[in-house]
């Protein structure tokens, strides 16, 4: 199951802050957490796209509408929408 990667990521995002705290080349560090950020954007990307995914899965499974999907995940029905239909930005 997923959830049980979650600590492996944290723990893998803080030694890499150590890391890059620890490193005696400036450049270097700027570089890698260069690189920490655009995994960590990769990250957001990809758990907005899963997000949408389980909410479309919840309103087509329970066969709710929009508004009963954004308020059971406590959301607006605005958002949810976007996130269903993948505009979802941020």
């Amino acid at each position: 199951m997923a959830e049980q990667a979650f600590p492996e990521i944290s723990a893998a995002i803080t030694a890499a802050l150590a890391e890059i705290a620890a490193d005696p080349d400036p450049v270097h560090a700027y570089a890698m957490a260069t690189a920490l950020g655009l995994i960590g954007r990769e990250l957001l990307d990809t758990a907005r796209c899963a997000r949408g995914v389980a909410l479309g899965r919840l309103r087509v499974d329970q066969e709710l509408t929009l508004a009963e999907v954004a308020d059971v995940v406590r959301m607006s029905k605005s958002r949810a929408s976007q996130l269903i239909s993948g505009r979802a930005a941020g």
